[in-house]
């Protein structure tokens, strides 16, 4: 058996090996994850993406205004017409929002928190009707 090293320099090389080794089995593999990533996070600071035209405080914003909405709805101060009225003027705050990417999860988050609400369901025609308006 070898003499000349002691064990905590062995264990101290074998931990530097073996993060080399992670290390790149890590970007070898997780590369495309880790390129999306730095990519989302070069487009929230320097501005919105060429393919969502929006900030992404404004759609979080819009959500809250969805979510307060429909609570309001569910808490008895506006029914099904007044809430899609209401909806619609929202929407219409924000056009850019309208055609982005986001626009189908924002549909998705209006249908689920009416669904906790147990209000009325928006089909995918009463959505449009309400981004038109």
């Amino acid at each position: 058996m070898l003499t000349e090293i002691s064990w905590p320099d062995f264990l101290r090389t074998l931990g530097m090996v073996l993060a080399v080794y992670y290390l790149i089995v890590g970007l070898r593999f997780h590369f495309p994850v880790l390129k999306a990533l730095i990519g989302h996070r070069k487009r929230i600071f320097h501005g919105p993406g060429p393919a969502s035209g929006t900030d992404p405080s404004r759609i979080l914003d819009l959500a809250n205004r969805i979510r307060e909405a429909v609570q309001m709805a569910g808490d008895g101060h506006l029914d099904n017409d007044e809430l899609g009225d209401f909806l619609a003027v929202v929407l219409s705050e924000y056009p850019l929002a309208k055609g982005s990417t986001e626009r189908r999860w924002l549909e998705e988050l209006l249908a689920s928190e009416c669904a906790k609400q147990g209000l009325k369901h928006f089909t995918s025609a009463e959505t449009d009707r309400l981004w038109q308006a």
